[in-house]
């Protein structure tokens, strides 16, 4: 009795489970639109991050630019400095006053990255399609200290990540493909959504 009263309970607790779990994807996509959240200046670490950025690009319907480097685009420095208000101060804020509303200026400048990672993402961006990419060339991007293959990158996860354009962000053969690193990824990307939305309100 016990038996059939469990089984007759499963079908009704999965879709019970299913109707919670659409209920927070519709939930998280209102917010992602109402508060343009891939829009939010953040300092890229995953290859959830990025891939929800390069999405948001590529659905973008009106021109497009995209900015590329380490610190300097990012503009982290300014908070280090103490300034408070440092994301409405930084190069692709600037560049977006004296453009349209319509165009999205997406800065994908990252603390330390590096002269291949730089590349690397721009040839991402180049396969989606924008208008303008302005990328952040110093004198690092020649430096010697980047000659050898294992100091070319400071996130592995980089190494061998493509933009497809039927599949978005894809890796050829590396750990970032499988499965249980892209759900870490997911639950670490879904921690951080969470928590920069409490700091927004």
């Amino acid at each position: 009795m016990k038996k059939e009263c469990t089984n007759k309970a499963t079908p009704y607790l999965l879709a019970v489970l299913l109707a919670i779990f659409l209920i927070i994807e519709i939930f998280a996509r209102l917010l992602t639109y109402s508060f343009k959240l891939p829009e939010i200046q953040i300092d890229i670490q995953t290859p959830t991050q990025l891939s929800t950025k390069l999405n948001w690009i590529k659905e973008h319907d009106g021109p497009k630019v995209v900015l590329i480097g380490d610190s300097v685009v990012y503009g982290g420095s300014m908070e280090q400095h103490g300034n408070k208000n440092w994301r409405k101060s930084t190069l692709s804020k600037q560049i977006q006053k004296k453009l349209s509303p319509n165009t999205l200026v997406m800065n994908l400048g990252t603390n330390g990255l590096l002269p291949t990672e730089i590349l690397q993402i721009g040839n991402m961006v180049s396969a989606i399609g924008v208008n303008t990419i302005i990328f952040d060339v110093g004198i690092r991007s020649v430096s010697a200290d980047f000659n050898k293959e294992e100091d070319m990158y400071s996130r592995p996860w980089l190494k061998n990540a493509k933009w497809d354009e039927g599949t978005g962000l894809i890796w050829e053969d590396s750990a970032a493909s499988d499965p249980l690193h892209k759900m870490a990824s997911k639950i670490k990307e879904c921690i951080f959504v969470r928590s920069h939305i409490l700091q927004t309100i």
